[in-house]
This record gives structure tokens, C-alpha cells and sequence, in this order.
């Protein structure tokens, strides 16, 4: 499926992610829909499959998964703090697999935040159906080029 045929089947709301160089050119592209001001927090981003993000047994490759919530971790924490990150350690729950052409739809969210560390939370589902958590732990760098540090932290 070619990026202008999955941006045609985006579900409402969603906006392409400016990221489409390096791996995430390779594995997206991914989308964002961005939450309204009556529920901040209710960010969510996506990705329309394709067959190679299948595995031999003819479902999702759980690495095709596990870099696009380690991607979406990352791009979370830099909107959320204005920081660069880069990932200590993600703990992965595979709860059951997805075809390749699902919807991937990722749901951050922010546990805790030090003047080093972030702790995120990703879960994921393939079509509305759940398919993966996971809990992740970041290192906080300096800010965003061009942006100042956000939160104190």
C-alpha cells in the first residue's frame, strides 16, 4: 500500500507526524491526532500496516510493533517535556496479534517525570482490538533545539 493510499484511509482526525526520515521512513509513516482542549490528554497516534510488517506466520512482526511504541514514546515525552530522549528499557506485553494492513493506534501516556528520567506507559491496539502494553523508562537530555525545557523537571 503506498503512503497516499494509507493517508485515504486515516481514521477521523488523524494528521501525518513530520518524522518520515531515518528507520521511521522505513517502518511509517505514522500519524497524530492531537487532543482537544476538553481532553488534553487524549493524544493518540497511528500507523496503517502493510505486509512487511508481517512475520513468517502471517500476522504483525512484534518488532514492527515494539519500534513503533518505542518511536511514539519518544515523540510523546519531546511534545510533552521539550526534551530530547533517548530509551533505557521497555518492558513489552504482547496480548495478541494483528494482520498486516490493521490500524495501529497507540495511547502514551505520562507516568513520571525527574530531572533525568521519564516513565511512560504505551498501549496499542491492532483495529480496536488490544494488542500490546508496554512501560518504558527514558533519558531526559537538554532541551529540543529551539525550545526551552518544560515542567521544571
Amino acid at each position: 500500500m503506498s503512503d497516499e493510499a494509507a493517508e485515504a484511509m486515516l481514521p477521523a482526525g488523524f494528521e501525518p507526524l513530520v518524522i518520515r526520515s531515518g528507520f521511521v521512513g522505513l517502518i511509517g509513516p505514522f500519524y497524530i491526532r492531537r487532543p482537544s482542549e476538553s481532553a488534553a490528554d487524549d493524544v493518540a497516534y497511528g500507523f496503517r500496516t502493510r505486509a512487511a510488517h508481517g512475520n513468517v506466520n502471517g500476522v504483525l512482526h512484534g518488532g514492527s510493533i515494539f519500534a513503533f511504541a518505542d518511536t511514539i514514546a519518544g515523540q510523546y515525552i519531546i511534545a510533552q517535556l521539550g526534551r530530547v530522549c533517548a530509551t533505557i528499557s521497555m518492558t513489552s506485553n504482547f496480548m495478541a496479534s494483528g494482520q498486516p494492513g490493521a490500524w495501529l493506534e497507540a495511547r502514551p501516556r505520562l507516568v513520571k517525570a525527574t530531572r533525568s528520567l521519564c516513565y511512560v506507559t504505551v498501549d496499542i491496539t491492532a483495529d480496536a482490538v488490544p494488542v500490546y502494553g508496554a512501560n518504558a523508562v527514558f533519558k531526559l537530555f537538554g532541551p529540543v533545539a529551539g525550545q526551552p525545557a518544560e515542567g521544571g523537571v
